[in-house]
């Protein structure tokens, strides 16, 4: 499976802390919790992330199965762009770093969870991310994220302590190398090559 680019215009909103509360029901307490957030906008933003989403599952060309498009069930890795609206206070010539709230974590951690079983399984899978944030100087208010499989690699073959100390010294020097060369067989030595025999230059026939 290729890369997802999903894009999203709308302003962003950070994942915080959440509450949970035991439920009553006819004054008494039923055993169930509800767990809510404190921002009332998140669940809206999800849902947009999550929409956009597949709707880029369902864009890609290799795909012709039912819908929805099953999510990636293999180790993953995230590019996330969030773009911030400006204040109004911002310089004109001057290009400004976001580095006030939202935090950085809490934008990611909510584009995760709205991406959770629409793009992979679970956000455990996801193996690596690069993220950042700015004001909306290149880009409307929203995301651009990519989201794109990271396959296994082969484990190198060979001894662990030779392994381990090709890490840590290098590869051998030729010194070293010689060292560790297999010793020389029984059998002698090939004689080295006879000397080339001039051959006389020609001159006059003898009795000439």
């Amino acid at each position: 499976m290729t890369a997802i680019r999903i894009e999203v215009l709308g302003v962003p909103v950070p994942q915080g802390s959440t509450r949970s509360f035991a439920l009553k029901k006819d004054g008494a307490y039923t055993g169930r919790t509800a767990t809510t957030s404190d921002n009332p906008k998140l669940r809206a933003w999800r849902d947009l992330v999550a929409k956009a989403a597949s709707d880029a599952m369902l864009a890609r060309g290799d795909y012709l199965g039912p819908y929805p498009r099953p999510p990636m069930v293999c180790a993953v890795g995230l590019d996330l762009q969030v773009f911030l609206p400006r204040p109004k206070s911002a310089p004109k010539r001057k290009r400004l770093r976001h580095q006030k709230r939202p935090d950085l974590d809490k934008l990611i951690r909510a584009v995760l969870d709205a991406l959770t079983g629409v793009v992979f399984r679970d956000d455990s899978q996801v193996c690596a991310i690069s993220a950042q944030k700015d004001y909306d100087y290149d880009h409307a208010p929203g995301i651009i994220c990519v989201v794109y499989p990271i396959p296994d690699a082969d484990r190198p073959r060979g001894k662990l302590s030779e392994m381990v100390g090709l890490v840590q010294h290098g590869p051998p020097s030729d010194a070293a190398r010689d060292e560790h060369a297999s010793p020389p067989s029984d059998r002698p030595a090939a004689p080295p090559s006879s000397p080339e025999i001039p051959i006389p230059a020609a001159g006059p026939p003898e009795g000439a």
